[in-house]
């Protein structure tokens, strides 16, 4: 698994993903590099938030993983709110970033809380 000290600072970068991705939606400032930080968030924040209850030990593996587990993640949600005949691209967007957002919290306030080891 990984060691704490990378699971930490995976986690707050992740974090700091969803953040600026919030700033550059709320910001028109930001609208340049917009699309280029919301195509990261969709391939990386819903696997690797879901990766933090699955111990994988290769950081390329979890990366491979992340992704794809993102778009499958995206995928099947898009076609359920599709299918079900409510559709809202933004709502979604919100739910998924929220989700994975509680996770990595999740994710971070375990790592720190657990003793290192000696």
């Amino acid at each position: 698994m990984r060691t704490p000290r990378a699971r930490l600072s995976i986690d707050i970068a992740l974090l700091a993903l969803a953040v600026l991705l919030l700033l550059a939606i709320a910001l028109p400032a930001l609208a340049p590099v917009r699309p280029w930080l919301a195509l990261v968030a969709c391939a990386l924040l819903p696997g690797a938030a879901l990766l933090t209850l699955i111990p994988v030990r290769d950081m390329l593996t979890w990366f491979l993983v992340s992704v794809l587990v993102s778009f499958a993640i995206g995928t099947i949600t898009s076609l359920v709110t599709l299918w079900s005949g409510v559709w809202n691209p933004l709502a979604l967007a919100g739910a998924l970033g929220a989700a994975s957002a509680l996770l990595l919290i999740r994710d971070l306030y375990s790592t720190i809380r657990t003793p290192a080891a000696a």
